[in-house]
């Protein structure tokens, strides 16, 4: 019975001194956890503040790039407005450079007339544009080297020595030497029919006959007829 009482008031002792921890303890126990708690707060606090400060950064940045981006678009595209402004000046000066001017020549050349003319001329190249002088032309007085202007009127003279009636006929084409250009000269004579003579007395050697023409391929009769007064084989 002794031994029963005895445990039983031991157990009872125990019991009331873990009773008295606890009650002093748990004060302790539970400012720690507030502390823990509040710790965390301010720390998640501390993250989102911090999260969004850099948020802020990265739009600002953003914003930046892209007002950066527009300014040097506008550059870019006042740089090709004046590059094109340029372009353009310089396109118009070149087409007021090669604008035409016309000329006027009469006189002793085979094909007298007005001119559209490009560029800077000289007496001598509008006399070769004419299709040059005839054989009676008087050029004494002429400078060849005389640079035209626009709506210049050049004549050249005639040569009135001999016979006036061999002065104004116009000189046979000698289909023998005669160049592509001098023969395209003569009526229903074109470019390609030009050449095919040309191509014929390199090939079969010279007219013995201004009749040998119509041995061209597309120059018949009807065609002869038309040339036979203008051509000459010497």
């Amino acid at each position: 019975m002794k031994v029963q009482f005895s445990s039983k008031r031991y157990l009872l002792i125990i019991s009331i001194c873990m009773i008295i921890g606890i009650y002093f303890l748990w004060p302790i126990i539970s400012n720690d956890t507030q502390k823990i708690h509040v710790s965390d707060s301010s720390l998640v606090q501390t993250e989102m503040q911090t999260l969004g400060e850099e948020s802020f950064d990265d739009t600002q940045l953003e914003k930046q790039d892209s007002s950066e981006s527009t300014t040097s678009s506008r550059l870019d595209d006042n740089n090709d407005g004046m590059k094109s402004g340029k372009g353009q000046k310089k396109l118009s000066q070149n087409n007021q450079k090669l604008a035409s001017y016309l000329v006027y020549i009469s006189g002793a050349v085979q094909n007298p007339g007005l001119y559209a003319l490009e560029g800077t001329s000289t007496t001598a190249d509008i006399i070769k544009t004419a299709g040059g002088l005839l054989p009676y032309a008087g050029t004494d007085g002429i400078n060849m080297a005389d640079t035209v202007k626009s709506g210049a009127h050049i004549h050249i003279p005639f040569n009135y020595s001999g016979n006036p009636e061999l002065l104004l006929r116009k000189p046979k084409i000698n289909i023998n030497t005669a160049t592509v250009e001098e023969l395209k000269s003569l009526p229903g004579i074109g470019d390609a029919m030009a050449k095919r003579i040309e191509e014929y007395r390199q090939t079969q050697g010279q007219f013995t006959s201004i009749e040998d023409i119509k041995n061209i391929k597309g120059i018949g009769d009807a065609m002869f007829k038309k040339l036979g007064d203008k051509i000459s084989v010497s």
